[in-house]
């Protein structure tokens, strides 16, 4: 973890180099309700992607957690570390890797919770998708939630509003307040996927917001082997660079120094350690305190539809200027 010094001039440098946020509002006024009330019904009868209704799944979904009550040192030291082992950090060539099947796979039915039995017992993870829809260009994004929030079809939910009626989601559900066993619980989710369902497999992404976007790094970082992008938002680790050597792309967001601490400080981390890796970064300064921010679920569904395995460099080479899907405060801050 940086230290107080190194993490103060770490804030203004990178406030100088992405100019000023936008305000961030009244950190006592964040919106601190559990997602459980803001489950929203995925039998969305969509006939394409603007069918979908971004603007509504903004306002109930992808904004309902601030901070949720939790234990922030936990969240701050729960994250991967760097090893410290040399790594070649290479674009991937040839096929994604994907893992080896569990001993068993449950029958993954649309809209409803599959258990994988892994290694310390059994996983549930909602699947999201449209049986008639999903083809062989479609993604597969697994999201991972807030401690505060209920996993499953809710952490399907907040992720929902950029993807394509053909993109699979699946939404693991927690243990408790955090995930656990997340590259076992991955690795059963894509090898069964896989074997069962019709998806691109140079489209596996995977998104966390707080302590999900902890799970979605350890992900990541141990499996890049598949995973072609990832998508952090406020992580509250202090992970700093992969444990494996696979480039993938990276999109992280978070809000100001001031009202998003400390993931703040965390998330431009692990963003500059990427930078100086020469990976593709999409970073969002969004300023808008700890949460998924309005406005960026369909910038997140274009960020894994444009970035498949292997992808260098970036498409967003500059940034994706003109393009209402991607807010102004996204910037390109590494081409790859």
């Amino acid at each position: 973890m940086l230290n107080r010094p190194a993490l103060r001039v770490l804030m203004a440098t990178t406030l100088a180099a992405c100019g000023a946020p936008p305000a961030d509002p009244d950190a006592s006024a964040l919106d601190a309700r559990s997602n459980d009330s803001a489950v929203m019904s995925m039998d969305v009868a969509a006939s394409d992607a603007t069918a979908l209704d971004v603007a509504a799944l903004d306002r109930a979904v992808l904004d309902s957690g601030a901070v949720a009550t939790m234990d922030v040192a936990t969240v701050v030291d729960s994250g991967v570390r760097d090893s410290g082992a040399p790594r070649p950090d290479a674009a991937p060539a040839g096929d994604p890797a994907l893992p080896a099947m569990p001993a068993a796979c449950p029958t993954i039915t649309p809209n409803a919770d599959a258990t994988f039995e892994i290694a310390g017992g059994p996983v549930r993870a909602y699947f999201r998708y449209d049986p008639a829809r999903i083809n062989a260009d479609s993604a597969l994004v697994i999201a991972w939630e807030q401690s505060g929030g209920m996993g499953g079809l809710s952490a399907t939910n907040y992720a929902a509003a950029g993807m394509r009626p053909n993109d699979i989601l699946v939404g693991p559900y927690k243990s408790g307040q955090f995930y656990s066993r997340v590259t076992e619980t991955g690795d059963a989710i894509v090898a069964c996927a896989a074997a069962q369902l019709r998806f691109n497999r140079r489209r596996i992404g995977t998104v966390g917001f707080s302590a999900g976007a902890n799970a979605a790094w350890e992900l990541v970082s141990r499996r890049n082997a598949y995973v072609a992008a990832a998508a952090l938002f406020s992580a509250g680790t202090s992970g700093s660079a992969p444990l494996m050597g696979n480039r993938y792309a990276l999109m992280v967001g978070f809000g100001s120094m001031t009202a998003d601490t400390p993931f703040y400080g965390l998330t431009v981390g692990i963003r500059d350690t990427h930078v100086g890796r020469g990976f593709p970064v999409i970073s969002c300064a969004h300023g808008m305190g700890h949460r998924f921010p309005f406005g960026l679920g369909t910038a997140v569904g274009r960020f894994f539809v444009e970035h498949p395995w292997g992808t260098r460099p970036t498409p967003w080479t500059v940034a994706p200027v003109g393009d209402p899907a991607v807010p102004a405060y996204c910037t390109v801050t590494a081409p790859g």
